[in-house]
This record gives structure tokens, sequence and C-alpha cells, in this order.
């Protein structure tokens, strides 16, 4: 019938797995995870909301009333393009190479409206990101020359993701990449040397409750089994390497690992309210996913999670800021 049809549908673009999966696994397994799924959606969205509430209750609004030098959001678009066009030389070598292996090419969701590029398109796609990179620092240009750049980052990601892996490497960046669009908006708007910096907040804001998530999320599957010594057993067995495999013997190194994990994680948003906990915060950061490279030889080294701490490090000032319109000036 035509409900199955759209239900069907529905479901391949929710969950792309489920055609190869659902001969794996009996029913059971599946409500399991639609109940799981729905818990999660619910926890998530109320403790957001109770966080927003938190943080713009203040009649003030200090927590988000900061500016930066226009210097640093310059240091910060510099810091995302270089990077950006780094990793992306990856995702062309790699997109020539699954060029050969298209037959097996399942595009999700708007994507199916395109056939796999060849490697001309793919040639002059990841020619025309590097133009627009450049572009993004033309003041009249540069709002619409950034946000193609990042619209045109986010198809290239889903080429690459239509064989079936998706890669979570890149998640924070793109947030902070299509936040930074605002933080560029507010440097052009400005006619002093000061740029309104509430979307450099955001940033911090978003990617602590990605670590919340991630965290919420395992304490949701897993429970109070996240910290049998099983759990990070399984990890350092399904991804071996030789210090891996050497840790996996010690149950109790085992366990300190799965707390060390949990404390970063459901503790990542302290960052946001207690500045004298940055920096223990960003280096447990900086140790788990140095870990997850060295224990499970899992991403990269430096992991991008890591190098997107820069949004903590661009001082900034608070209270006397103030909204400035083009016909005022600060004091």
């Amino acid at each position: 019938t035509a409900v199955e049809a759209w239900f069907k549908i529905l479901i391949e673009q929710i969950y792309p797995r489920f055609l190869t999966e659902k001969h794996r696994f009996d029913l059971d397994f599946f409500i399991t995870k639609a109940e799981q799924v729905l818990l999660r959606f619910t926890l998530l969205h109320f403790f957001s909301l109770l966080f927003l509430h938190y943080l713009f209750k203040k009649e003030d609004l200090k927590f988000w009333n900061i500016s930066i030098s226009s210097s640093k959001v310059v240091f910060l678009q510099i810091w995302l393009s270089v990077v950006w066009a780094y990793e992306s030389l990856t995702w062309y070598k790699s997109l020539l190479r699954l060029g050969k292996a298209s037959a097996f090419y399942e595009p999700y969701f708007l994507l199916k409206i395109f056939d796999f590029p060849s490697e001309t398109t793919l040639f002059w796609l990841f020619g025309a990101l590097y133009l627009l990179l450049v572009l993004s620092f033309v003041p009249k240009i540069s709002v619409w020359a950034w946000s193609t750049a990042v619209i045109l980052l986010l198809i290239l990601q889903g080429f690459l993701y239509g064989f079936g892996k998706i890669d979570h490497t890149y998640t924070t960046w793109a947030y902070v990449s299509t936040i930074f669009l605002f933080l560029l908006q507010e440097k052009n708007k400005s006619e002093t040397n000061e740029t309104n910096a509430w979307a450099l907040r955001l940033m911090q804001v978003v990617i602590a409750m990605v670590y919340l998530q991630t965290g919420i999320e395992k304490l949701l599957i897993g429970g109070l089994n996240w910290f049998e010594p099983a759990t990070m057993q399984t990890h350092l067995l399904a991804h071996p390497t030789t210090i891996g495999l050497f840790l996996a013997n010690s149950e109790l190194i085992c366990v300190l690992m799965s707390i060390f994990v949990m404390v970063l994680e459901i503790g990542f948003p302290l960052i946001l309210f207690y500045p004298k906990l940055k920096i223990p915060i960003l280096l447990m950061g900086l140790a788990f996913h140095t870990g997850t490279f060295v224990l499970l030889g899992v991403g990269g080294f430096p992991s991008l999670w890591w190098l997107i701490y820069i949004i903590w490090f661009l001082e900034f000032k608070t209270n006397n800021f103030k909204f400035y319109d083009k016909n005022s000036r600060p004091s």
C-alpha cells in the first residue's frame, strides 16, 4: 500500500542499515532500539531546553554579550579554511578510488537527485571549494562564499557516506563552520575593531552539547554496564593494537578508562560556566581523542575533535560590550 511504501522510505532515511541488519537480529532488538531512540530524543531535548533557559534567564545576558577583535575572527577563518583544505585533499583521493566502485553507491536524502560524480566533476567541485574558501576573505562576498563553501563541504561528505560508513570525525567542524557564518556577518557589520561574538559562544555551547549527548547515549544504551571491564575490553579487542591488547588484560584499567570517558563527556558542559576548568577539561579531551587513536587505531592524529578547541582560546571581552549600530561608537 501507499502507507507501507511511505513508511519503508522513512525507515531507509532514518536507519539506512535496516535492510541489512533485519536479517541479523530479531524483532525485539529493533523494538528496544526504537524505544531507546525515543527516550534519547525526549531527554536530550528536555535537557537542551532547560540548559538554554538557564543561559537566557538573566536580563543582562552576559553569557552571550561578548566581543572579540576582528583580527581573531580572521584568524579563526584561516584556521578553519586551512584544515578543511588539507582534509578535503584526502576526500578527493578517496572519492577518485570509490568512483571505481560506484555500483555500491547508495546516496542519502537530497543527494539522490545526483549521480555519483565523475573524475572530471570531482576535479571541478574541489576546485570550486578551494576558490570559495579564498573568496570568503573578500569582504563584499565573504558571507556568500563561506556559506556556499560549507554547503559544498556537506555535499562532498555526503558522497563519501554513500558507501555505507558515516565518519563522525568532521561533526564538530561542520557545526562550527556553519555557525561561523554568523560570526563573519557580525564582523562585516562592525565599523570598529570589535566584533559581536555571540556566535563564538554558540559554537562553544554546541560543542559542549555534542559531548554531553554522546555521554547520555552511552548511559541510555549500556546503563551501568558501561562501567564494567568487558565494555572497554570489547572495544580494545575489536580494534586491536599492541598497547590496546596489553591494557585489555587489566580489568581495573578498563574500568578507569570507562569512568574517564564518562566524566569527560557528561562533565564537558561545565567548561561553559567555570572558566577555571577550561584547561583540565580540554586536556582530558586531548587525552581521550589521542588515546582513541593510539589504543584503537581509530581516527587520526592530530584529531579534528581537539583541533576545534581553538574556539576556547580566542580571548573575548564581556560586561561593557554593547550591540552597536552603524551610527554609534564605543565610548
